[in-house]
């Protein structure tokens, strides 16, 4: 199984939970699993100063198969090359923390401000970004920056 995400360097340090709703609390429909392997994008070299974090994008392979026949759990089709979302309206979403200092946000909804790397965009159905970084957390005047996954479709489908 693969996912995408945020670059980050040690499998063992990380655990997948899907059709998780609610981030304080069970409802029985998680998945957990360990992370065996991360392939991180051969050009990414994670200096800010150089590039502003190009190439931010990695495959996560998880220790076992997920169980697709739960509805809080499905696919979403990766946005292909040249695939232009021009003036559509896309969601975002995370846990991060919805005001400057304040705690995590508990149910999954609108991307809050830290916390939420790796955090999907999704736009016409199909995942078109990765949360990557921003300027200045939870101010509006600077953009939040995504990696543009249609950018690397096919290094995604060759891990």
């Amino acid at each position: 199984m693969m996912l995408l995400a945020s670059c980050f360097p040690h499998p063992s340090e990380y655990q997948v939970v899907l059709g998780q709703h609610q981030r304080l609390h069970d409802d029985g429909t998680e998945q957990y699993f360990n992370v065996t392997r991360i392939h991180v994008h051969p050009s990414y070299n994670g200096n800010t100063n150089l590039d502003g974090f190009a190439n931010d994008v990695a495959v996560l392979e998880l220790s076992g198969d997920v169980d697709l026949s739960h509805p809080q759990v499905s696919p979403i089709q990766l946005a292909t090359l040249n695939t232009d979302f021009t003036g559509l309206s896309c969601e975002i979403s995370g846990w991060g923390k919805l005001l400057g200092k304040y705690s995590l946000a508990d149910e999954n909804g609108p991307i809050g401000v830290e916390g939420d790397t790796g955090g999907p965009m999704v736009c016409d159905g199909k995942l078109a970004g990765i949360y990557s970084w921003v300027v200045s957390p939870c101010r509006t005047t600077f953009p939040s920056v995504f990696t543009r996954v249609s950018e690397y479709t096919e290094w995604i489908n060759s891990q």
